[in-house]
């Protein structure tokens, strides 16, 4: 019973009766914040991510140019161009199912043609509105309306969570190192378990964030180049569709380890192999194996063993990532994607820095937890024997 009932004294939270009405605040303010939080988590996590991918940059522009400038030129030269490629990419679609007969709008004209001849009806004004009631009435003129309001509202949708990431991401490019400052001041001092769980989850997303976004980058310029030569040398009739679009859909596939690439290559090699059998020409079959060379073992080693070590530095456990990914992706849908991440440094620093922490019993009264713990913290006005500030910085 000893154990239990100091286990019970520690967690024992002391409320004055004074600051009862604070806490009631405290308790509104951070639902209203939670719930600000839920409406708009898939922009908040995407943001996070441009964040991640674009501070190594601001970082290196800030010695030069100052924050404010370094976070505006931070957002045009990484931020914009990521968010006008994925625009890019639902362009390219729409171009695509227009090119399929699938969003062909001269279905329409034939109903409204007929309603278009006003010069006559202008004498007549009842003649105008008969004809402008029948047209409302007709129901491929309904079907089209909401087609046009659906479109008008998901592009002002996308307008409004484009500018809330791209004002987010500014602004914690700009003030990123003053909110460090201030949470240390009041919240946790440096060398506190939060602390140090803070930054450890900080240089977790940093690396996972930026090496992902340079490394899909480079998987596209890759696939590109590597889908645009294999057409030059392929036979007649057999060839890779949409290269470049390819070479995006292989790129974005990469936030999915292990499998994401993958996916697209089979389908394609499937392309090729249905494209073989119609020309009648088996011979052509080299093209597909070759094609299964170059990306399964070519672009994929590549990338596998060389870009991604490279660019990612320390990385996560890639089977921890893909089970990240996957889930993510099935629990939360678009944004578990970026989600995933977050979710999988936070569970892993809170094992590895906190949770030892707590079953010692040191994030009470007199541990570490939001305090620094005196006996083992350095001497702020103390000079270390090498003349240096014993104090670190956090990493990139």
């Amino acid at each position: 019973m000893g154990p239990s009932r100091g286990a019970v004294e520690r967690v024992r939270i002391q409320i004055d009766r004074s600051e009862a009405g604070w806490w009631l605040v405290a308790a509104f303010v951070a639902g209203m914040l939670l719930l600000v939080g839920y409406r708009f988590v898939g922009t908040l996590v995407v943001g996070l991510f441009a964040y991640y991918a674009a501070r190594p940059v601001d970082r290196r522009l800030d010695r030069h140019l100052g924050g404010t400038k370094a976070a505006v030129v931070t957002l045009v030269v990484i931020v914009v161009p990521f968010l006008v490629m994925l625009g890019g990419l639902v362009a390219a679609v729409v171009q695509q199912l227009q090119a399929l007969g699938l969003l062909d709008v001269s279905q329409y004209a034939r109903y409204v043609q007929p309603y278009l001849d006003v010069s006559a009806s202008l004498n007549e004004p009842e003649q105008l509105y008969e004809r402008a009631r029948r047209l409302w009435d007709e129901p491929v003129v309904q079907r089209g309306l909401d087609t046009v309001l659906g479109v008008v509202g998901t592009l002002g949708s996308l307008f409004l969570h484009t500018t809330l990431v791209l004002a987010f991401v500014f602004y914690l490019l700009r003030d990123d190192e003053d909110l460090a400052a201030w949470f240390n001041e009041e919240v946790a001092e440096r060398g506190s378990t939060l602390d140090r769980y803070l930054r450890s989850v900080d240089e977790g997303l940093s690396g996972a964030y930026f090496g992902q976004m340079l490394t899909v980058f480079v998987v596209m310029l890759v696939a590109a180049v590597v889908y645009s030569a294999l057409n030059v040398v392929s036979p007649t009739g057999v060839f890779i569709p949409q290269p470049v679009l390819l070479a995006v859909l292989t790129g974005l596939a990469t936030f999915v380890p292990l499998i994401g690439r993958g996916i697209v290559y089979t389908l394609v090699l499937a392309v090729l192999v249905v494209q073989v059998v119609r020309s009648g020409s088996y011979v052509a079959l080299w093209f597909p194996g070759l094609y299964y060379l170059v990306t399964f073992f070519g672009i994929d080693s590549l990338i596998r063993y060389f870009v991604r070590p490279y660019l990612s530095g320390r990385s996560l456990h890639t089977g921890l990532m893909l089970f990240a990914y996957l889930l993510g992706a099935a629990l939360f849908g678009w944004y578990g994607v970026f989600f995933a991440p977050l979710a999988l440094v936070g569970a892993l620093e809170f094992v590895r820095i906190v949770f030892p922490a707590l079953l010692a019993g040191e994030l009470g009264e007199g541990g570490r937890g939001l305090r620094e713990d005196p006996s083992t913290a350095p001497d702020r006005h103390t000079p270390s024997p090498t003349g240096e500030d014993d104090t670190t910085t956090p990493t990139d």
